[in-house]
């Protein structure tokens, strides 16, 4: 676990933008009690003039009482609004840049974290932090102001018993801090199994068919039902923990108040105090007894956003990629080099590539062929700068420029990977997110040289609906609309890897054909293990 101090600096860093809010709630929390001090006073002044010990207008006071009241619920309606708001505003802006983080880090040819593990955390790990930030803080900051004012307030009406509560603020420290520590690292192990618990349920789904198919639901079940019960083991030790902490912390407050109730009741009977005087006391004892049962929520609350914190910090440990930037791009044909690279996916394992050079003439055609495993997958990520060669250099170049394959190079390249590649939305929707300002004529020529004018066909053409993963459509159907997304790309370089994979070999030929007049002269790399596309092409590489 790091250091506290370590993860309260980055908690701090993180509120900024939300601040003044938080101070903001602080202060309404702040005026919040005063007037609750307020009723406390002008009720024991009306006590007192009712039962002759002062002469105090009873109308008055009722119309005091009744203006804090309604001062009181209106604070109360403000810090309802500003908390809502404030939340829903704060998890979209901690979403946002966790999000940014997870797309901006290096790809190194696999993930570091399951994906069920990544949404566990921009949730649930999110959802807590923002609590903290807006309820926790504030909260803790209004609850010590709370103790501190009664006490002061206890202190003006009879020193003694203010000082009897002081007793016992020892006790609640040592109690906390063992606490604190304990529960840090048992709510640490329930959140990993609980992501854990999420990342099977995520993948399950996702591959659900594959799972009916080959018969696996009991394993599967299994596999969750194991998980749950091991999350269930958790939870209990944590509640056993929590629940005799908080006994504890509760049995010597309780204690205290008890005798401070006592020493009141003993001072009325002996004629020290006014009546008047022992109800503002037991209203005192309230709002001193609420700071303690506040604490008490507190600290888990502090605990949870601790490990919540710490998770989210992981997110943030990987190196970020440079974002692409708004610069034009060199004009003209562009071709990709690649000199003297060798690569390994893991350190001592075998190299994919051994010192390999190759040059992709500006305007080609190449088509890439070879076995399973051979390479040709490796080749497009590091022309596309997703991995990093262990040695030697990938760049693209121009007619009297160069620039070596990064981040900032792949707005030169449309990539059209194997498989469905569909996002949920209408197939509109798919076809724009590569050219937001591609014409309705546009999109219908990419659909035609896709082989895709099927979707013209559809009730609804263009917008018809697209499920999770291009559900509702068939592989081939999806396959060609990806394809059509691809080609309205502007970029000077097509990056086809196994894309007509799902294709019959009718529908790859006619859109072979109407690709290669398409292409109008950019650079073509196409890894393919058909022989139908070596017809079209200007070379070949043999893998």
């Amino acid at each position: 676990m790091r250091n506290v101090s370590t993860v309260i600096g980055w908690m701090f860093g993180n509120s900024r933008g939300f601040r003044f809010r938080i101070v903001i709630a602080s202060f309404i929390g702040v005026l919040y009690i005063a007037i609750g001090l307020s009723f406390v006073w002008v009720s024991k002044l009306a006590i007192d003039s009712a039962t002759g010990d002062a002469s105090y207008s009873l109308w008055k006071m009722g119309a005091l009482l009744a203006l804090l009241m309604l001062t009181s619920l209106i604070l109360s309606a403000i810090q309802i609004w500003l908390k809502d708001v404030s939340v829903v505003e704060f998890q979209n802006q901690l979403r946002a840049d966790f999000m940014s983080r997870l797309l901006y880090e290096p790809w190194k040819g696999r993930e570091r974290m399951h994906t069920g593990d990544m949404l566990n955390r921009l949730e649930q790990d999110v959802k807590d932090l923002v609590t903290l930030y807006i309820d926790t803080v504030p909260t803790a900051f209004i609850t010590i102001v709370q103790f501190v004012a009664s006490f002061l307030f206890l202190l003006f009406l009879d020193s003694k018993l203010a000082f009897a509560i002081l007793l016992i603020m020892p006790f609640f420290i040592v109690i906390s801090k063992v606490y604190f520590f304990k529960m840090r690292r048992l709510n640490k192990e329930t959140r990993s199994n609980d992501s854990r618990i999420q990342s099977l349920i995520q993948e399950t789904m996702q591959h659900r068919m594959v799972a009916k198919a080959l018969c696996l639901e009991g394993i599967t079940l299994k596999r969750l039902f194991l998980s749950q019960d091991s999350l269930l083991s958790q939870t209990k030790t944590k509640t056993r923990f929590s629940a005799f902490s908080r006994i504890m912390v509760m049995l010597g407050f309780s204690t205290g108040y008890i005798v401070t109730f006592l020493w009141g009741t003993h001072q009325l009977q002996m004629g020290i105090i006014t009546f008047g005087v022992m109800t503002a006391f037991l209203q005192l004892v309230g709002q001193v007894q609420r700071p303690v049962f506040e604490m008490a929520r507190i600290v888990p609350t502090v605990i949870t956003a601790f490990t919540a914190a710490e998770r989210l910090m992981e997110l943030q440990d990987a190196p970020q990629e440079e974002k692409v930037g708004t610069r034009q791009l060199n004009k003209g044909d562009v071709g990709i080099r690649l000199e003297n690279i060798s690569f390994s996916y893991e350190e001592g394992s075998r190299n994919i590539y051994d010192n390999y050079s190759y040059d992709f003439k500006p305007g080609s055609f190449t088509v890439i062929e070879g076995e399973t495993g051979s390479g040709k997958t490796t080749m497009v990520r590091l022309i596309l700068a997703l991995l990093q060669p262990n040695h030697g250099s990938a760049f693209l170049y121009g007619d009297g420029w160069q620039q070596s394959a990064s981040s900032q190079t792949r707005p030169y390249f449309s990539y059209i990977p194997q498989g469905n590649t569909l996002f949920s939305g209408t197939i509109r929707e798919n076809l724009l997110l590569v050219n937001p300002n591609a014409t309705e004529s546009e999109m219908r020529e990419a659909l035609h040289v896709a082989a895709a004018d099927f979707v013209l066909s559809l009730p609804k053409g263009l917008d018809s609906l697209c499920g999770e993963l291009g559900s509702g459509l068939s592989e081939g159907q999806a396959q060609r609309i990806a394809i059509a997304r691809s080609l309205l790309s502007t970029a000077p370089v097509f990056l086809i890897d196994e894309a007509t994979s799902a294709l019959d070999e009718e529908t790859e030929k006619i859109f072979l054909e109407r690709f290669a007049a398409f292409r109008k002269k950019r650079t073509v790399i196409f890894i393919t293990h058909r022989k139908s596309v070596f017809s079209i092409c200007d070379d070949v590489l043999s893998m």
